[in-house]
């Protein structure tokens, strides 16, 4: 029988390597696992010192690290139980057991009821919504602190009191812990609420203030780092440029915020149709316009009525150049809510001068837009027969020069046969012949005739009735003073009626009087040369050279550094309401 020698893998050099790895490591391991367990039997020992109690108790004191080892205290109370049961009787023993209950009934208590860290938070939290809702003012900023102290990482805690403050009066101390907010938490609601306080102010304010601009500026600019697209910054940072006139920069801020995904408010369209005007982008700013009235259409349908939207509507119509929807809209809502038709006639007026604005200014105008414009400055008088806008559209309206008479007499017929006012028509005509070089006395008299008859009583036919009258020769000057007195109380701030009253006084040689009144009427442009010229005669009919020498001087300047049109004093002005 062969024996077969047995193979076996043995790597003597690879184990003698592993064990002498090993074996140092597991050296370490047990001496680590040893001193562990010596510490753990340690701290579990109750040790003795050798120090007795007393010469009569020989019972050693404990040492060590048996004081924070809960089986010593176990013990200990399980020993000093014993034998203080044992010391007495058992009637005594009975009775004690109330006095042990009273003594752990508090730490019983204490585990059971006490509350924790999170039910303090919240019993807080509802203490404080309470207070702020029953403004409370003093106990909400208490339990603000002591919230704070609960949770002083929470940059909402802090938040809350920020408000607090603000709503107690402490507004720099409320600014001042926004600020320490944004700074230590970079909470960004924080500085959001503190640029809303910064451009409060900046509105507010009737100076412009370098310090308070910069102000706004560097915290919106930290707003929008760390959030590009923050829709409230970037909308008050464009409400700010729009406020300094700075449309550019307010349509860069405006177009990132339409443009954002999800849309923008139409607060920020209708901003953005505003800033496209004043840059001249008609076609952009009636977009922009459109798009916010359908988005505030949208929001309003599903919300109550409110006049404050509603006026937001009607403007942004305006500027889509839907004055004809603007004016039927506010008439609908004056119907359903009757209350409101006082309300409603400025803006109404602002619809109407916007529209007549509008046609008048068109590069291509036919007698139809003539009309229609006519049409609205007639409404408009007569809802607000003294407003100072109507006054200067009607003037605008009638001065046009880029009409010929042909034309404009052509144009004004067909506005009468649409049915437009006729005293305001013939009002625009006489005035046009008042105004033209040299003027046409006689065709403007017919005309303010037949506008008294349509219209009487209107301030602006007084006015330019007394000043047709002063230039006729043989013209009646008491009666022309009478009416421009009358003129006067209805338009005490125009300064075209105290020129009118001026040249009276100056045929009259009322040299004073004239003086006075010409002095008033330099405050408009238009009529400073003629003003200058009339005080020279003025003064020197009064004996005074040299005042007379210093207007003729500053009329000669005026006339060159301009060719003024001069004409006559002859101003349309809105009719007085029967």
């Amino acid at each position: 029988m062969s024996r077969r020698k047995k193979f076996s893998f043995r790597i003597p050099a690879l184990r003698k390597s592993f064990r002498k790895w090993w074996d140092p490591k597991k050296r370490k391991l047990e001496k680590f696992t040893t001193g562990v367990s010596r510490s753990f039997s340690a701290l579990m020992q109750v040790r003795e010192s050798s120090v007795s109690l007393s010469s009569e108790d020989r019972r050693k004191l404990p040492t060590g690290l048996s004081y924070i080892n809960p089986i010593f205290w176990i013990v200990q109370s399980s020993v000093f139980l014993y034998r203080y049961l044992q010391t007495r009787q058992a009637g005594v023993a009975v009775r004690a057991i109330p006095a042990i209950v009273g003594l752990l009934l508090p730490i019983a208590m204490e585990l059971r009821f006490a509350p924790g860290p999170q039910e303090l938070e919240a019993a807080t939290r509802s203490r404080l919504s309470a207070a702020w809702a029953q403004s409370e003012l003093e106990r909400a900023e208490f339990l603000t602190r002591k919230l704070a102290s609960l949770v002083p990482d929470d940059a909402g805690v802090q938040m809350n009191r920020v408000q607090v403050l603000d709503r107690m009066g402490r507004t720099a101390e409320a600014e001042q812990l926004a600020a320490e907010l944004g700074n230590r938490f970079e909470y960004v609601p924080a500085i959001e609420w503190l640029s809303e306080k910064q451009f409060a102010a900046i509105v507010r304010s009737p100076v412009k203030d370098e310090t308070a601009d910069k102000t706004l500026e560097f915290s919106l600019a930290w707003i929008l780092q760390r959030q590009p697209e923050n829709g409230l910054a970037l909308f008050r940072f464009a409400t700010f440029h729009m406020l300094r006139e700075q449309w550019l920069d307010a349509q860069t801020q405006l177009r990132l915020l339409t443009g954002r995904v999800g849309g923008a408010p139409a607060e920020a369209w209708y901003s953005l149709a505003v800033v496209e005007k004043e840059l001249g982008n008609t076609a952009e700013a009636r977009t922009a316009a459109e798009t916010a009235v359908t988005v505030m259409r949208q929001r309003n349908a599903s919300q109550e009525f409110s006049s404050e939207r509603m006026v937001q509507v009607i403007r942004a119509l305006v500027l889509a150049q839907k004055e004809s929807d603007a004016a039927r809209q506010i008439n609908e809502v004056a119907l359903k809510h009757p209350e409101l038709v006082e309300s409603l006639r400025p803006l109404l007026v602002e619809v109407y001068v916007a529209h007549s604005s509008r046609l008048r200014q068109l590069t291509a105008r036919s007698s139809e837009d003539l009309a229609i414009a006519i049409d609205c400055i007639a409404k408009a008088m007569e809802i607000a027969p003294e407003s100072p806008v109507v006054t200067d559209e009607l003037v605008a309206l009638a001065g046009m020069r880029d009409l010929s008479d042909e034309l404009l007499d052509q144009q004004l017929q067909t506005a009468l046969n649409a049915g437009v006012s006729p005293g305001l028509v013939h009002f625009i005509l006489g005035t046009r012949a008042m105004s033209a070089t040299p003027p046409n006395i006689e065709s403007a008299m017919q005309h303010f005739a037949l506008t008294e008859t349509h219209n009487p009583g209107m301030p602006g036919l007084l006015n330019n009735l007394a000043d047709a009258i002063c230039e006729q020769p043989d013209g009646n000057l008491e009666q022309a003073l009478t009416l421009v007195n009358q003129a006067i109380k209805f338009l005490p701030d125009q300064p075209r009626v105290f020129d009118t009253r001026g040249k009276i006084y100056l045929r009259q040689k009322e040299w004073l009087k004239a003086i006075a009144d010409f002095e008033k009427s330099l405050a408009d442009e238009d009529l400073r040369l003629l003003a200058h010229e009339r005080l020279a005669a003025a003064y020197e009919g009064l004996g005074n050279a040299s005042q007379a020498e210093f207007h003729r001087g500053m009329a000669k300047v005026l006339q060159e550094r301009q060719k003024p049109e001069l004409g006559t004093d002859a101003v349309p002005l809105p009719p007085q309401a029967e």
